[in-house]
């Protein structure tokens, strides 16, 4: 495969805190790019730098632009960079972090080969409250842009258009002003381009929450969270290592134990895989190794630490295939494991769930994420003849007794009294009914 030409163009300045935040950066993350990657600090004036108001300069690798550095004209700057790029560089995409990022160039070269050439513009969701409430926008920490983007927003940089940018970062902040300006092009064929927010994933770190655990071969952007220090990067380097030292988890011999966890109502007997917290009654392990053999396609969604996802990879055939879906990337105790993650909102996903469940062989979904009851009424009507789907939390009518019986001082997060007209209308039927009851699950069959 070909490798996408990136410019790497990197948020830099603000006194001499991030001076040494650029040094740890070149020291580290950046210090050496694949062929296809450049890399640029953009930067407003600069001590040394001969430079009139307005005015902008490429010397080596770092640009300046001619304004004070300040959050007002954190914008401007980073744009007229991207008019430089466009007149003097070959590229396919810009990627805009911060400093007080890591990037994984390998991950970012797997990333934007599997996006469209044109209308991207992605990184992690957010949309502005208060006074300017209501404006989606995709964070500063770290976006994507693909050339044709790049392109309309310089097209535009002179505010002579009846679409304009907002420059002031008083007003507006950077991230928010492009969102706000871009907002106008999604799926506007009158415009002549549909731009359509991409969510691409993201793991925050604390400082003192950085090592090898956190580290996913998939994730090309790690986010430093405030108060950050240089220090962060050479963690980061650590981490990276240790990570490429540790043996891969055998999923085939897990260690699995019951514990006691407490939460406001109670104690409560759990599971712990390879000490990761699983909120599951122990009571499911001897059922549920019987039943996922059976399956050619274990589909997971809400992931959570991921305890649970290790025992079904544990209890699949070989050749079955596992998936797991989860919203939040942060929660996730399981990177490196060889499984298939997948983050995002299992509903925005709902096409790509659907054709994973109507893949070749004999399927099982398992709805355990935050909106139990919806993920089957969603789900359930792509289920083949003789799946099965099965919801955690499941209150059909005994769960009271259950619970105190397996000691779960949770409550129920799914109920049959929702779920029992939709499964009438969905030729569903009870799949080893009282047995998933007992364990706190309600399963049911297509027939």
């Amino acid at each position: 495969m070909i490798n996408k030409k990136i410019i790497i163009s990197v948020l830099a300045g603000g006194g001499d805190h991030y001076e040494q935040m650029e040094a740890a950066a070149r020291d580290t993350c950046f210090k050496n790019p694949p062929e296809n990657i450049s890399i640029y600090y953009v930067h407003s004036y600069r001590e040394g730098v001969d430079l009139n108001e307005g005015e902008s300069k490429l010397i080596d690798d770092c640009f300046y632009y001619g304004e004070p550095a300040s959050r007002a004209t954190l914008l401007r700057k980073c744009i007229e960079f991207w008019g430089y790029c466009l007149e003097n560089f070959e590229f396919d995409y810009i990627f805009r972090p911060n400093l007080g990022c890591w990037v994984s160039m390998d991950a970012l070269n797997k990333l934007v080969n599997t996006l469209p050439m044109e209308g991207v513009y992605g990184g992690a969701f957010g949309t502005t409250k208060g006074r300017r409430g209501g404006i989606e926008f995709v964070s500063g920490s770290g976006f994507l842009l693909s050339r044709d983007v790049v392109q309309l927003i310089w097209d535009h940089h002179l505010n002579d258009k009846d679409i304009t940018i907002e420059y002031n970062g008083n007003s507006l902040v950077d991230d928010v002003a492009i969102g706000a300006f871009l907002s106008a092009f999604r799926c506007n064929p009158d415009k002549g381009i549909n731009i359509k927010r991409t969510l691409l994933p993201r793991i925050d770190l604390h400082e003192g929450g950085i090592d090898s655990s956190r580290i996913d071969p998939d994730c090309h952007h790690y986010y430093f969270l405030h108060p950050k220090s240089p220090n962060c990067y050479y963690l980061m380097q650590d981490a990276l290592e240790g990570r490429k030292k540790m043996e891969e988890i055998d999923i085939r011999n897990i260690k699995v134990e019951e514990f006691i966890y407490r939460n406001g109502f109670g104690d409560n007997t759990l599971l712990k895989v390879n000490d990761i917290k699983s909120t599951q009654t122990p009571g499911i392990i001897p059922l549920f190794k019987e039943v996922i053999a059976k399956f050619d396609n274990v589909i997971e969604i809400g992931s959570e630490h991921g305890g649970l996802t290790l025992l079904l990879a544990s209890m699949k055939k070989e050749i079955a295939k596992l998936i797991s879906y989860e919203i939040d990337q942060n929660q996730i105790r399981i990177y490196g494991s060889g499984i298939d993650i997948r983050i995002g909102d299992c509903f925005e996903m709902e096409k790509e769930i659907g054709s994973e469940i109507q893949k070749r062989g004999r399927t099982i979904l398992l709805c355990d994420g935050g909106s139990k009851n919806r993920e089957v009424e969603v789900f359930s009507k792509y289920l083949k003849t003789n799946d099965v789907i099965a919801c955690h939390d499941f209150d059909g009518g005994n769960f009271n007794e259950i619970s105190k019986r397996v000691n779960w001082k949770f409550g129920p997060e799914s109920h049959l009294s929702v779920l029992e007209e939709h499964i009438q209308e969905n030729n569903l039927e009870g799949y080893r009914y009282e047995e998933f009851e007992k364990v706190l699950w309600g399963c049911w069959r297509r027939v």
